[in-house]
């Protein structure tokens, strides 16, 4: 019995063995061994006068270019083709070397240049709540207990404890740094708005900053709108932070609305004279001849502590700025040379599948380029920490640094804010009214939108044209996956507009209601799917999957046609066609986008 027993747990076990073996061999198959097969038949040897290993060139997989020898044409079906080429032919080294090499990596290195959001408004709260503690220690202890014996008296953390701090910082590193990617991944068209709205907003900001004479606290409330708008806009943490710093008698109100700026703006403006500039008049992004203006002289002595802390954390703030020549215009620089030089490389291989499928994922990656440039050319461009060290408490900016996403709501708060205390200083360089969030707000927002989804919907239909017209000419996995992108961040990028509606239409101490979760939940669930289409199909690609007669026509009849040769006078044709015609038509646009910006 036992020896039975043992006799079929080795037969078991050498099935399981075999059939590992066997599995690698479903991707292990060769197109060219399939051509040959497929070149058998009796109306292919006559049309092209040769025998099916010469008609493939069995002999000599690797093509040496540049070469322009146009090769018969073995079309079969696709009935046949799945029954005797199954599978999918794995990608060799060089295969896949060669584009993570030139077209990846390049644009991993441009999409990291870009800001993303960072902080969350939990750590608000968190210090709401400290500061809280503290006060009420304050109160009631007569002698604050020593920090540093108050360090050394607190119990070592256990192993336990150890081990829930460390997962809870793993999981908001995923929360921020990793969320915040495939935000930039998944909906990319609201990204590229933001960054846009951005450059907009602040040169209408340093063009009243520098055509105007506004008071001293207009303008550094126009420096702090340019400068800090990037941070998410709390109303009541701002007010705080000046109520604190102007040490009011009166207590601070539990429900603080926009009214108190105008009050505050009123008690601070009083005539002041000018103060050399701070800021760089060479900057090359604010193009500012007029600097902060410092008029501590005529103020309170909480007044002229809060403006001379103003004043300095503008000046960190401008100083600190990432060098946009080094930081941004070197490392594009080199990507779109690197771009030019495989295109040109790729031209030397017209006809060539591989080539034309590696170029066809280069040109969809980029739109990369357009909103690494873009969001480096706002005038914010420092991290929270840095601002919020920059102007200590006498501005309480939020943790939260908004994505780029959500920059242009936010901006619009920011505004509206400048508009308070604009309103209440300056009579003559006030706005005519107070910006609203109006039917023309919402239109240009879908306007924006719609732009910047233009921009990734044209690499997306470039990068199909290439896939579409390499033979088998037709919709395959490849081209299926640059049209389902396409439409996917086309979803989001409406999605999104539904999403920051209700969001400020939200008061901002209340919480999110059932509609508004459940529409985010939505909204991020196609965020992922259409990052998910963009990291899993080049990794199907990278891997070979796609080489296989199933992806050559998806959605096809099994009578349908599939060409199994190289470099015929096809795909040739369509690679003099398609190839050049779209790389020049993507490089003029990344032209008009970086001269743009």
């Amino acid at each position: 019995m036992l020896a039975t027993t043992v006799t079929r747990m080795r037969r078991h076990l050498i099935t399981l063995i075999i059939t590992c073996f066997l599995q690698p061999a479903i991707g292990s198959f060769n197109l060219v061994r399939c051509c040959v097969k497929a070149a058998r038949d009796e109306t292919i040897m006559l049309r092209a006068y040769n025998e099916p290993w010469d008609i493939c060139h069995f002999t000599e997989e690797d093509v040496h270019y540049p070469s322009e020898e146009q090769w018969p044409s073995v079309s079969i079906t696709r009935t046949w083709c799945k029954a005797e080429c199954s599978g999918y032919q794995s990608s060799k080294t060089e295969q896949w070397l060669q584009p993570l090499a030139t077209w990846i990596a390049p644009y991993i290195a441009v999409i990291l240049l870009c800001p993303i959001g960072e902080g969350s408004e939990e750590e608000d709260r968190e210090e709401d709540r400290e500061e809280g503690r503290r006060a009420t220690q304050n109160d009631t202890e007569d002698k604050p207990k020593d920090t540093a014996q108050a360090v050394l008296d607190k119990p070592a953390p256990s192993l336990r404890e150890k081990a829930t701090a460390f997962l809870k910082e793993m999981f908001k590193f995923a929360k921020t740094v990793v969320g915040e990617y495939v935000l930039l991944l998944g909906d990319p068209a609201s990204a590229i708005w933001g960054a846009f709205s951005e450059i907009i907003s602040d040169l209408n900001l340093s063009r009243r900053l520098s055509n105007n004479s506004p008071s001293s606290f207009t303008a550094k409330a126009l420096w702090i709108t340019m400068l800090a708008g990037d941070t998410k806009f709390n109303n009541t943490r701002l007010l705080q932070g000046f109520w604190d710093k102007l040490k009011k008698e009166e207590p601070f109100p539990s429900h603080p609305d926009s009214s108190l700026w105008s009050s505050l703006a009123r008690d601070i403006a009083t005539p002041q004279r000018k103060s050399p500039s701070i800021a760089d008049n060479d900057d090359s992004i604010l193009k500012s001849r007029v600097g902060v203006q410092s008029s501590t002289a005529a103020l309170p002595l909480a007044y002229a502590s809060l403006a001379e802390s103003l004043d300095r954390g503008v000046r960190i703030l401008v100083r600190g700025r990432i060098d946009f020549s080094k930081g941004v215009f070197l490392p594009v620089v080199l990507t779109l040379a690197v771009a030019a030089s495989v295109f040109f490389d790729g031209y030397q291989k017209a006809g060539d599948k591989d080539t034309a499928h590696a170029l066809a994922y280069g040109v969809w990656y980029s739109w990369f380029i357009t909103l690494c440039v873009a969001a480096n050319c706002f005038a914010t461009s420092t991290n929270v920490g840095l601002a919020r060290k920059a102007f200590g408490k006498s501005l309480k900016l939020s943790h939260r640094r908004v994505s780029l996403a959500q920059r242009y709501t936010n901006a619009f708060k920011w505004n509206r804010w400048l508009w308070n205390i604009e309103h209440a200083t300056n009579l003559e360089s006030r706005t005519a009214s107070p910006p609203v969030q109006n039917t023309s707000f919402w239109l240009r927002f879908l306007v924006g939108q719609l732009a910047g989804w233009a921009c990734v919907a044209f690499a997306c239909s470039c990068a199909a044209v290439i896939s579409w017209t390499t033979p088998t000419v037709g919709l395959g996995c490849r081209s299926f996956n640059f049209v389902l992108y396409a439409i996917g961040t086309f979803c989001v990028a409406l999605l999104h507009i539904v999403c920051e509606r209700m969001e400020c239409r939200r008061p901002e101490t209340s919480t999110r209601g059932i509609r508004e979760l459940v529409l985010l939940s939505v909204y991020w669930s196609v965020v992922i799917f259409n990052a998910a289409v963009m990291v899993v199909g080049t990794i199907l690609h990278l891997a070979g999957v796609y080489r296989s007669c199933w992806c050559s026509r998806l959605f096809a009849g099994e009578d349908t046609l599939i060409e199994m040769n190289r470099n015929t006078e096809l795909a040739y044709k369509n690679a003099k066609s398609y190839w050049l015609v779209t790389g020049l038509g993507l490089c003029r646009g990344e032209e008009v986008h970086y001269l743009e910006d």
